[in-house]
């Protein structure tokens, strides 16, 4: 989602030529239904804003970015600047070292589990929620 958003904002507001390369065959996949529509309804009035669907970046170099479409076709995407989105990992280890640093700490979002963004925000409105009951 992240990459499909900073696409969006350099395609509309800095006029860039831009192309998202996602490795599944769906876009903004972890965005709250509402938000993928007005996203998607945006990407349709872009016209220098272009998709590489199943493709899978196996190389980044001076000519551009190197991908596997999905046949196994090898593609090259001309770049002249390049933004990285690339999945995402839990922190909790390195979350769990700020426990001692507070008489209540809550671990939410991405250093909990990875998470779409509508638990995420629930996970921290709740520890939110906790802290101010003190």
């Amino acid at each position: 989602m992240v990459g499909c958003e900073e696409g969006l904002n350099l395609a509309k507001y800095h006029g860039k030529d831009v192309t998202v390369i996602e490795m599944t065959d769906k876009l903004a996949s972890g965005a709250p239904y509402i938000h993928y529509l007005a996203l998607t309804k945006e990407f349709e009035q872009l016209p220098n804003l272009h998709f590489a669907m199943e493709a899978r970046v196996t190389a980044i170099d001076s000519a551009g970015i190197h991908a596997l479409d999905a046949s196994g076709q090898s593609q090259c995407f001309e770049a002249d600047s390049i933004v990285l989105a690339a999945g995402m990992l839990p922190l909790a280890a390195q979350a769990e070292t700020f426990r001692t640093l507070a008489s209540q700490v809550y671990i939410v979002g991405d250093c909990h589990k990875v998470a779409q963004m509508n638990e995420a925000v629930l996970g921290g409105y709740f520890a939110g929620y906790n802290l101010q009951r003190l």
